[in-house]
């Protein structure tokens, strides 16, 4: 029996009025040179693909902050949160012309590697975590205005086993 794989890249613009991501997807069909790297060290974890961008059809279609998800599908399996190989967002969008095409370069950076971008120093006990990591954010935003990354309410408080998330006891 042949295996068989394949990249499904899933788009979710960033809705500006309420710092979040449209919840429904756009599927990029027409991606290719896919690349998605995970550094230690010094180095990024870092994704980036390209898209033919005939006539200008396609320039408008991404924008920096729109989140990526990236699947690695096995045997024709469906998206799942099993297959993810990689979560980030758009953080460059660039415009390449040959004689023969132009092509839109897109690159982004792992939602990994943004939170670690900051750092905090916060003196907290027995909070719950979700507190205790929305105060590490505030302590980052103040300290660095370009820093992006925010914290949705909507998020989940319990594991997937289902046992709530736990104090930070710092």
């Amino acid at each position: 029996m042949v295996s068989t794989t394949q990249l499904q890249i899933l788009q979710y613009p960033r809705i500006s009025s309420s710092n979040t991501w449209s919840s429904t997807p756009n599927t990029i069909t027409k991606a290719f040179d896919t690349d998605c790297s995970f550094e230690l060290g010094n180095g990024n974890d870092a994704f980036g693909f390209k898209i033919a961008n005939t006539n200008n059809a396609e320039i408008s279609n991404y924008n920096t902050e729109d989140k990526i998800n990236i699947h690695l599908l096995l045997n024709g399996e469906s998206v799942s949160s099993s297959n993810l190989l990689f979560n980030g967002v758009i953080r460059k969008i660039s415009e390449q012309y040959s004689e023969k095409s132009k092509v839109l370069s897109i690159e982004g950076r792992s939602f990994g590697e943004i939170m670690l971008n900051g750092v905090a120093f916060k003196d907290e006990s027995n909070v719950d975590f979700m507190q205790h990591l929305q105060s590490c954010l505030d302590s980052v935003k103040y300290n660095n205005t370009s820093f992006s990354v925010i914290w949705d309410s909507n998020n989940p408080t319990l594991k997937k086993d289902g046992i709530k998330i736990g104090r930070a006891h710092v």
